[in-house]
């Protein structure tokens, strides 16, 4: 049996490592590694095999936490497998065909069974296998894609946007597949839920909103919509998804539970919550998420800016936000800021402090906040939203017509054009006399005069978008 190496960096096993077991950036502590051993060393070991499918071996990073249950964990699976069943058909079924192995050591949580779904019914873990047992593998991959990946936790510098230029199209797919393995349908949110409504995040431990039911009460009177208020430890995850899918809009304080706006529908609003001295700025994993092109998110924030609205817990443990721990200096310090400083994932004391606090939000400020985000325009009139990825096709039917002060050139747009509503064009035209100097011109009609006493001229007409950038290539005519 041949092993082939590919997509792995060359060198030593330690200071090289092979492959990441996981999709999170920066990371050096999931790296895989391995023992070498000669090839008659098998006749001592007595291996079991595990499983006759092909194993993808992967690290779970957090399986408590939901937004790293998303955005570390299943996208990147779903990924990975997209690529291994690129030419096998059906998609689910070659999915099913895997068998999923965590060596992460985590153990079940209740999001566990959105990880079986990806293989077979079955996840495959550490705890599962005798440490005096030598396992092999038929066939496995080790390690998961980083391709959609768009959030970096800043663990050698400060969080934010990742450098990869994520598909909404993978994203899409992702919940579409998703959404097919839980039984529910976008297509049935009318007659589901024939009211339109918005969801609200409640939080039951940390990071609590004081005044939740005059919140509540305010979303309600702004966007006249009824509001669901949804503890998202205490539902069934599945039924939280299918009314975060159906809504119209879905707001809570920031926290791993937002990520769920991955599941709205396209035109649909997303606002976020922070407490007092956390820049929304600063901390944009969801803002990042709705800013993807064609996923047409509308996204919004509030921001807590009185700091007698705020309920701090300096005496909890540090991993909550406690302070005890630091010298008076530091206490004082954190005590007077106004703005959490820039810092390295994940255990910046000041961050923990203002993370952890519980906030009374100001309704005049906040009803202001939802407003603006409900009246503002949807963006989803149009096919494309988001023209970055566009290019016009080729002019059609371009004709030059001798006139006794020149000529006219005239032109039928691309036929893609048509498919941009809303969007500005613009035609360059470049023209070249006998004497072969060039010169260009810009318009945005179909037609244009040259005036010219030569009695022949070369002209070249593209069509572009967003002033001249996403060009298409030049049609030649000659004018005689």
């Amino acid at each position: 049996m041949d092993t082939v190496l590919s997509g792995t960096s060359n060198g030593n096993n330690v200071k090289s490592p092979l492959a990441d077991f996981t999709s999170v950036l920066g990371m050096n502590t999931h790296f895989f590694t391995f023992t070498d051993l000669p090839s008659s060393s098998a006749l001592h070991l007595d291996p079991e095999f595990l499983s006759d499918a092909t194993a993808l071996i992967f690290k779970r990073f957090k399986p408590d936490n939901l937004m790293h249950v998303f955005h570390d964990d299943l996208i990147p699976l779903f990924e990975t497998l997209r690529e291994l069943c690129f030419d096998r058909h059906p998609l689910e079924d070659c999915i099913g065909a895997f068998t999923l192995v965590s060596f992460d050591g985590h153990s079940k949580h209740r999001y566990h069974f959105l990880y079986e779904i990806f293989s077979g019914g079955r996840l495959l873990q550490v705890d599962d296998l005798r440490p005096d047992q030598t396992y092999c593998f038929r066939s496995a991959v080790v390690g998961i894609s980083k391709e959609t990946v768009w959030y970096d936790y800043g663990f050698d510098h400060p969080q934010g946007p990742s450098s990869r230029s994520v598909s909404a199209i993978s994203l899409q797919t992702f919940v579409a597949f998703i959404l097919k393995r839980l039984a529910l349908d976008r297509n049935h949110c009318e007659s589901r839920f024939p009211n339109a409504y918005v969801v609200f995040l409640l939080r039951s431990h940390s990071r609590l909103i004081l005044n939740e039911a005059e919140v509540i009460e305010t979303v309600a009177a702004v966007t006249r919509l009824r509001v669901v208020g949804v503890r998202v430890d205490n539902e069934p995850l599945t039924r939280v998804i299918e009314l975060v899918t159906c809504s119209e809009m879905l707001i809570g304080m920031h926290g791993a539970s937002m990520i769920l706006s991955l599941f709205l529908r396209p035109g649909k609003s997303v606002l976020e919550l922070f407490p007092y001295a956390v820049p929304s700025s600063s901390y944009v994993p969801y803002k990042t998420l709705s800013s993807i092109p064609q996923m047409k998110l509308r996204y919004g924030v509030w921001e807590n800016k009185i700091k007698r609205n705020t309920v701090t817990h300096p005496n909890r443990d540090p991993e909550h936000g406690g302070l005890d721990h630091l010298t008076e200096t530091q206490r004082e310090r954190i005590l007077s800021s106004d703005s959490v400083r820039p810092h390295r994932c994940c255990s910046d004391p000041e961050w923990l402090f203002r993370i952890y606090q519980d906030t009374v939000v100001e309704i005049e400020s906040f009803a202001a906040s939802v407003d603006r985000l409900f009246s503002s325009e949807t963006g989803t009139d149009s096919f494309v939203r988001s023209i970055d990825w566009f290019y016009p096709g080729p002019i059609r039917n371009i004709f030059c017509l001798r006139i006794s002060r020149g000529f006219v050139l005239s032109w039928d747009p691309p036929w893609n054009i048509q498919f941009v509503q809303s969007v500005p064009v613009f035609y360059e035209i470049w023209i070249q006399s006998a004497e072969q100097e060039v010169r260009s011109v810009v318009t945005n009609l179909t037609s244009h005069l040259i005036e010219s006493k030569h009695q022949t001229i070369n002209c070249w007409v593209s069509c572009s978008i967003k002033t001249n950038q996403n060009t298409s290539l030049k049609q030649w005519v000659p004018c005689k």
